[in-house]
This record gives C-alpha cells, structure tokens and sequence, in this order.
C-alpha cells in the first residue's frame, strides 16, 4: 500500500515541477518579447522552451501511465481481499460442522451408557434368579437328606 502512495506523491512532485517549470518558461518567453535584443537569442529561447515543453508532455505521459499501473494494482488488490462476510460465512461453516459432530458424539455416548445400564439391570436379574435357584435347591436338599435321615430305621 505504501508503494502506491509513494508513487502517487512522486507524480504529485513532478506534476508540480512541471507548472513550476511552464510558469517560468511562460514568463521567460515574456521577457524575450519585451527584450528585442536580437531574433537569434529569442529563437534559442523559444527551442528551449519547447524543449522543456516536451519534457513537461513526457512528464505527464509518464504520470498517466503509472497512474494507470496503479489503478490496477489496486483492482488486483480487490480481487484478492477477504471480505468479511466470507470470513463470517466461512467460519459458521467451519462451526457448525464442529458443533454437528460433537453433538453426535454426545449422542452416542448416551445410547452407549443408557444400553450399559439396560445390560447391567439384566444381569442382577439373572444373577438374582441364579441365586434362588442354588438357595431353592440347597433347600431341597436339605429336606431330602433330612427326610432320609427320618426314614432311616433306628435300631435301638
């Protein structure tokens, strides 16, 4: 960004210098008029104030010219900025699609844990159901062998 302001303050300068300059020749050519000094002097004058004329039409070309460079350099630089509704569509994007996922993540975590405890509940169930079954047939054998040992003739 500097470079173009430098050369824009550069054409300033010699845009300045150039109506310095035709200011000058325009008052040197006034006093050739009023001097009649000789038609050989005024004629060297004359050609050298054409020649700065040309120099000054140069000069000017020349600011045209990177005047124009500058111009599209700036549309270039145009082109290529971010602007910031891209920045914010982009990063919404970006977000949304984190936010999707960690929500889904979140979601299976809870199947996961719910279908653990559904797991777990049913396996109380049937340890509990294992160990009145052992308690139940603990018991019956200890009738049978009790009864056994009722049955059992005494000799005395």
């Amino acid at each position: 960004m500097t470079r173009p302001v430098y050369t824009l303050a550069k054409s300033g300068l010699i845009l300045a210098g150039s109506v310095f300059g035709l200011i000058r020749s325009l008052r040197i050519l006034d006093h050739l008029a009023q001097n009649t000094r000789g038609v050989t002097a005024n004629v060297e004058a004359i050609e050298a104030l054409q020649a700065r004329v040309e120099t000054i039409h140069l000069a000017v070309a020349t600011l045209g010219a990177q005047s124009g460079q500058l111009q599209a350099q700036i549309d270039r630089m145009a082109t290529t900025m971010v602007t910031k509704a891209e920045l914010d569509g982009t990063l919404e994007r970006v977000f949304a699609t984190l936010d999707r996922s960690v929500e889904e993540r979140f979601d299976r975590q809870s199947r996961s844990v719910e279908a653990l405890r559904v797991m777990v509940g049913q396996t109380d169930e049937l340890l509990q159901r294992v160990l009145d079954g052992l308690e139940d047939m603990t018991s019956a054998d200890e009738v049978q062998t009790h009864d056994r040992l009722d049955l059992a003739p005494t000799h005395r």
